[in-house]
C-alpha cells in the first residue's frame, strides 16, 4: 500500500512519519533539496517561472516514486504542495495553466492508496525553509481539504490528531492522547487515527475536530 502524509507546514511529521513506517524505508519531502539545487533556501524567493518549474517537476517526480514502489510511504504529499501553490501563486496561474497542474497531479493522487491528514502534532522547529505561520498553515489545511473533493478521494483519507492535554501544555508533564472525530465540511465523520504525542508544545488546526 503507498501511503502519503498531509499536514500544514506547522506540524512536525518526522515522529508520526517515523512511526507509521515501522523501520521500512521513507520518502521524505525532497522540496527542500530541490530549491538548495538552484541555490535557494525557500521555494518563496525563487522567481515565477522557475519556481513553476521545481514545483511541476516535483509533482511529476512524486508521481514516479509512487509508480515505483507499491509499498512506499512518503512524509509528504502532493495534496500539500498543490495548496501551497494555490497560497502563493494563485494570482499568477491562468486557469489554463492550473488545469495543467491538475491534470500532472492527477498521475500522483491516483496511485495514493492512503492518505493520512495530520490535523495536530508538535509544532515544528523554525528550518529556514518551512513558512510556519500560523495563519498561513490554517489556509494551507483548508485548501487540502477541499483537494480531497476536487480529486474525489476523501474515502481514502485517514484524520490523525496528536493532541496534547491541557496538564501537559501547562506543566510539561508526559502527554495523554485526545482524540476527536474528523468531520469535513459536509459533517460527514471520516476514519480517524492518533499517535501519543511526545512534545509539549503542539500546533493544531481549530475547528477540524469534535468533541468524542
Amino acid at each position: 500500500m503507498r501511503v502519503v502524509i498531509s499536514a500544514a507546514p506547522s506540524i512536525d511529521l518526522s515522529g508520526y512519519a517515523a512511526k507509521l513506517a515501522g523501520g521500512r524505508a521513507m520518502l521524505r519531502d525532497p522540496s527542500a533539496a530541490a530549491c538548495g539545487r538552484y541555490g535557494y533556501q525557500t521555494l518563496y524567493e525563487i522567481p515565477r517561472d522557475l519556481q513553476k518549474r521545481i514545483r511541476r517537476t516535483l509533482i511529476r517526480e512524486h508521481a514516479a516514486a509512487l509508480r515505483a514502489d507499491a509499498a512506499v510511504i512518503c512524509d509528504h504529499s502532493v495534496f500539500a504542495w498543490l495548496a501551497d501553490w494555490m497560497r502563493w501563486l494563485w494570482s499568477e496561474t491562468p486557469a489554463e495553466e492550473w488545469d495543467a497542474v491538475l491534470e500532472q497531479a492527477r498521475a500522483a493522487v491516483a496511485l495514493c492508496d492512503s492518505i493520512h491528514h495530520v490535523v495536530c502534532g508538535p509544532a515544528v522547529a523554525y528550518d529556514g525553509y518551512r513558512w510556519i505561520d500560523p495563519r498561513n498553515a490554517r489556509q494551507v489545511e483548508r485548501l487540502m481539504r477541499s483537494l480531497y473533493a476536487e480529486f474525489g478521494v476523501e474515502s481514502r483519507v485517514t484524520c490523525v490528531s496528536r493532541r496534547l492535554t491541557a496538564p501537559a501544555w501547562r506543566t510539561g508533564a508526559p502527554a495523554r492522547e485526545s482524540n476527536g472525530a474528523c468531520t469535513w465540511r459536509s459533517g460527514a465523520p471520516r476514519r480517524r487515527s492518533s499517535l501519543k504525542a511526545t512534545s509539549s508544545s503542539a500546533a493544531c488546526i481549530p475547528g477540524f475536530f469534535r468533541a468524542p
